[in-house]
Parts: structure tokens; sequence; C-alpha cells
């Protein structure tokens, strides 16, 4: 269990989503430096199927905002949705447009893509992988709310709270090998819904299977009007950003999200600088992260900055080994 000091619904919100969504971004810049021509594929493809919709008539922010490329990955990949925004609504005309054309532009982009040439896809979402947090907009939402994370009522309170009092990161869904699920609603009385799993799987991938079946389960209840009390607990308990993960979290305390963010930021720029080898790139990158935050802020330092990205750098080295032996022994790191 992680130590937080504070306790409002938006910190533990932030704070969850944070931790799963910077597990996710470490694991993304390794992928880029392990498998690059792979991932900007499934970029190039991302940005097709993008332009697919908004020639269906959306335009790019409701493209993003629905979510529209993660039905059609989701689709190749898993073969259902994992979209978890359990409450939204649609009017019928756009709900009508977005399916019916989720399987043709699946069909149109993705007809001849061979996910089995991806072996950094096997736990991930490739829409997750793909829209993963943007660390320097998310390092500048905290500079300047940060402090709103503080504000009002306890976690368990039922109090109204400004919505500019949280700061939204993006959510990711893990994918757990071995499970899939099911549904037949025309051919039985009553809607069923079903898990099924590979008798190979481990303890942990069970547990976590059972866990993502739960929200599905309470899901599909709502879908067809038959939410009740144990789909209104799991939607609060996804919605606190609950999960089964027990590994070790990124951030434990309030006091390291600026250094990590910060950190990883620094780190950005610095690849994008010529990485680690071109002169200057290392101190060029502390110096501009340092300028995000305030003049007078004791964290608006290079050296400071720097000492945060050689840390966040150390992780993915760390990380980028491990992933070597798990996936790819034979690979050489780019």
């Amino acid at each position: 269990m992680t130590s937080k000091s504070v306790n409002t619904l938006q910190y533990t919100v932030f704070f969850n989503d944070l931790n799963a969504a910077l597990k996710l971004a470490y694991t993304v810049r390794v992928i880029k430096r392990i498998w690059p021509d792979l991932f900007q594929e499934l970029q190039l493809l991302e940005n097709e199927l993008k332009q697919a919709w908004i020639e269906r008539g959306f335009t790019a922010d409701e493209v993003k905002a629905n979510g529209l490329t993660e039905l059609i990955w989701d689709l190749k990949q898993l073969g259902w949705s994992e979209r978890r925004y359990p409450l939204e609504v649609y009017d019928t005309h756009t709900f009508n447009i977005i399916q019916q054309g989720i399987e043709p532009i699946s069909n149109e982009v993705l007809s001849n893509l061979d996910l089995g040439r991806f072996p950094f896809i096997k736990r991930y979402r490739v829409c997750d992988l793909l829209n993963s947090i943007n660390i320097e907009d998310t390092l500048k939402a905290y500079i300047n709310r940060g402090t709103r994370l503080g504000n009002g009522p306890s976690s368990t309170s039922l109090d109204a709270i400004s919505l500019s009092d949280f700061i939204a990161v993006r959510r990711p869904t893990p994918v757990v090998p071995g499970a899939y699920q099911a549904q037949r609603a025309s051919s039985l009385q009553t809607p069923h819904i079903a898990l099924i799993l590979e008798l190979g799987m481990n303890d942990s991938d069970i547990e976590a299977a059972i866990s993502d079946f739960r929200f599905h389960f309470s899901q599909a209840q709502h879908n067809h009007g038959l939410a009740g009390e144990y789909a209104n607990k799991i939607f609060s308990d996804w919605a606190m950003g609950q999960t089964q993960e027990s590994v070790e979290e990124p951030i434990s305390l309030i006091t390291q999200i600026a250094p990590v963010l910060a950190g990883l930021t620094a780190y950005d720029k610095m690849m994008e600088f010529g990485g680690i080898e071109r002169r200057g790139s290392r101190a060029r990158a502390a110096k501009e992260t340092a300028a995000l935050f305030a003049q007078h802020d004791p964290r608006n330092d290079d050296h400071k900055v720097g000492k945060w990205l050689g840390k966040e750098r150390q992780k993915i080295e760390n990380m980028h080994l491990v992933f070597l032996k798990m996936n790819c022994p034979s690979t050489n790191p780019a």
C-alpha cells in the first residue's frame, strides 16, 4: 500500500491514474528504443483511422474525445471494446454513425495488419500505447493547478467538487493474455456475458481477468437497464482508479510527483535534442524543463532537474534490459 499525505477525492483519482499512466509511459519509451519502426507503423495507421472518421463527418477533436480510433483498435486486437466510460450517452443518430463505421473502417485500414508482428502488445492495448500520457502537459497542469488537489472534502465525502480542481490523466487498461469475453443476447431469453480463461494462465493473470470481468459484467447490466448496487460499486471503484496491480508504484508520495514528471519531461527533450550522445542535449533539456517552473520556485533549478532526468533515464534503461530478456533476447537495442 502506497502512502499519501493528501486524502481528497481529486488527489486520490489523480494519484491512481498518474501511477497507471506512468507505468505505460516508461514502457512506451522503451518500445520506441527497441522497435522504432514497428511503433511508427502503428502511429501511421492511427493517423489513417483518424482521417477515416473525419471523412465520416467527425472533427479531429470529436474523434479524440469519443475514442473512435480506440474502438477500432480494440476490435482488431481484442474482439471487444475496452473503452471504459460506463455512463457515456450518445444521441441515437451519432450512436448509429459510430456503430456503422467501426467495422468498415477496420476493414478499410487494418485488414492487412498482422498484429502478431508486434511483440510488445501482448499486455498492452495498441490504442493506449499510441495515446499514452503527455508528460509535459501533465507537468504544466500540475504546476498550475497542483495545489487544488488538496482543496475540499476527503475522498469518502459526497460533497460537490469543482471540475477545475481535477487534473485529468488518461488511464490505460492492461490486456490480460488468455482471457476472452463473449456476449449472447438475441439467442437467449435473457442476455448473458461470459468469461473464458486459458487453463495455463498464472494466478495474477486469473485474478486480473476476473477483476476486468466484473467491470464488463456491470457495464452489460447498465446497457440492458439492469444495473443495481453491485454495478454502482464497481463503477465507483473504477472512477477512483482502484486496480488489482500490486507492483511497486512509480510515485508513492505527493512530493515525488513534480520530480518524476520534470525528470521525464527533461528526458523527452534530451531525446528530441539528439539523445544522450549529442553534446549539450542533456543540459539544454534540463534548462528548458526547469524554466517551466515559476522564477522563484526552488524547482526552477537546472542542476536539480538534471538529477531528476538522470533518475528517470536509469528507470528506462533498467526496463530496457528487462524487455530485451523477456520479449526479444536475440534483438540488439536501438
